[in-house]
């Protein structure tokens, strides 16, 4: 049973190395609709570059700026040049692909606490959302884990937490009908992630 867990793990990670290695190159290079002061931003890996928000939400104000692969580093590479567009609100979800690269968990938590930091120092209003659960249930023992901490660092930080994890759990793991892949979302999943947040994009 446990050589079984360990494979599906693998598995599973198998598709983040995948998506690192296809890094969608238009997103790298900034070939994207400006934003906006009234803009409300999106950022993250590519469970973000999926959500259909402006679909979804029915607003051209909301800009999705995930890109697959991208971890911690990578989002606090990029956010000053998002924060100087001055967007109204921005929408973080960080740490999967951090999980997946074993990088040590402090950087993580670091790069985290600089984020909204940096965020803080302007006027934009920042959230940080819970990463999302797999289908397996060990990567999410240590989903749950890192979730703890940052919901710590946000309250440190006195900026808004939004846990959307328990939406989409059941019996330990990511529920069949809102994922594909183990890990990426389906319609469904994206219409629980916009239930679970609605009140505050405005």
């Amino acid at each position: 049973m446990e050589m079984v867990r360990k494979d599906r793990s693998k598995r599973l990670f198998t598709k983040l190395s995948e998506e690192t290695s296809k890094q969608n190159i238009h997103s790298k290079r900034g070939i994207q609709l400006p934003i906006d002061k009234d803009n409300i931003v999106f950022v993250g890996n590519s469970i973000t570059e999926g959500f259909p928000l402006a679909e979804i939400f029915n607003s051209i104000k909301i800009k999705n700026r995930g890109i697959g692969g991208d971890n911690s580093f990578d989002i606090l590479y990029r956010i000053d040049e998002l924060l100087n567009y001055q967007p109204k609100k921005l929408f973080l979800m960080i740490g999967i692909n951090d999980i997946h690269q074993r990088l040590p968990e402090n950087m993580t938590l670091t790069n985290i606490k600089q984020i909204i930091i940096k965020s803080k120092q302007t006027k934009t209003k920042v959230y940080i959302q819970s990463i999302l659960p797999t289908s397996d249930s060990l990567i999410n023992t240590i989903v749950q884990d890192y979730n703890q901490k940052i919901a710590r660092i946000a309250i440190n930080e006195n900026i808004q937490f939004l846990n959307i994890y328990p939406k989409f759990i059941f019996h330990h793991r990511l529920k069949d009908n809102l994922t594909y892949d183990g890990l990426h979302l389906t319609t469904q999943g994206y219409l629980v992630w916009k239930s679970a947040i609605e009140q505050y994009v405005k």
